[in-house]
């Protein structure tokens, strides 16, 4: 009897594994057949090629791998893997999607611009990053919820910012004119940066070119901040001066946080930045952060 059971179980197990394996086939020959109508669609001046995809049911995911992108215009660049961790496939435009596309590498020779040319100057030879996107979208309340945006440029420092803004129809985003974006509220974000050595070796290069010390760099670049600000008896900007010097004297990470008691139309804040600017960090309810 045991093992009567012993051999239905193992026959099941093997059902099972059957379908899990046909139907992740299936998935992967849609996702791919997806992927390959996108790049059909694609400007002509634009060449995408992968070399396969793969998708999990069990993480709910799918993968393009080792993407290699070129416009005509530009240099070629490559991706380890393009990840859809997850993606609205019942709606256009989706209501959610969180896509990672990491190992992305540029040579910084392939590139002819001012940036460029800083980075080389610094030491750095190529670019080797990781890029994060996710968003929800609530109909019902017209909320847009950017919960990540970031980009990591290894042994450079890493960007990332969170956004959360209410009137937003997401079907019309795309095509809404920029004047109409006015109008759109903000609920809050955050603005973030890490160094890992890029500020590091600019402060230093200014400093021998100019034969300062490093100190000497940092006050002169506070003193001529706090000259553009112009609102030194404002708290906010006396927070960001000391928070910014502790900073810049150990560079690891500075955050700008902006927390409203209500949501703020964009057009009020451009209005009070441009009228009463010593005014905006209180209506925004900003805060700065150096850790």
């Amino acid at each position: 009897m045991k093992a009567k059971l012993g051999a239905w179980v193992l026959v099941a197990l093997l059902a099972l594994a059957l379908i899990y394996w046909a139907a992740q086939s299936v998935m992967e020959r849609r996702f791919e057949r997806e992927v390959q109508a996108f790049v059909a669609d694609l400007p002509p001046e634009w060449q995408v090629e992968y070399e396969d995809v793969s998708v999990s049911l069990w993480r709910r995911d799918a993968t393009i791998h080792r993407l290699h992108v070129r416009a005509l215009s530009q240099p070629v660049f490559t991706a380890e893997r393009l990840d859809f961790v997850s993606f609205d496939r019942r709606n256009t435009p989706p209501r959610y999607l969180h896509a990672r596309l990491l190992g992305v590498e540029q040579d910084l020779s392939e590139l002819h611009n001012e940036q460029a040319e800083l980075l080389q100057s610094l030491g750095y030879d190529r670019l080797l990053g990781d890029y994060e996107f996710e968003y929800r979208y609530r109909e019902d309340e017209q909320r847009l919820d950017i919960r990540e945006l970031s980009a990591h440029l290894r042994d450079i420092g890493r960007m990332s910012a969170s956004l959360r803004l209410d009137g937003v129809d997401l079907t019309d985003l795309v095509l809404m004119p920029q004047e109409q974006m006015f109008f759109v509220s903000i609920v809050d974000f955050s603005l973030s940066y890490r160094d890992e050595s890029f500020l590091s070796k600019v402060i230093a290069q200014v400093a021998t070119e100019q034969g300062l010390s490093e100190e000497a760099v940092i006050q002169g670049f506070l003193l001529r901040l706090d000259a553009e600000f112009g609102h030194p008896d404002e708290p906010f900007y006396q927070e960001f001066q000391a928070q910014l010097g502790a900073f810049l004297q150990e560079p690891n990470t500075l955050t700008l946080r902006a927390q409203p008691e209500q949501p703020v139309s964009v057009i009020d804040a451009v209005a009070y930045g441009m009228v009463r600017p010593g005014e905006l960090p209180q209506l925004l309810n900003l805060s700065i952060e150096a850790d």
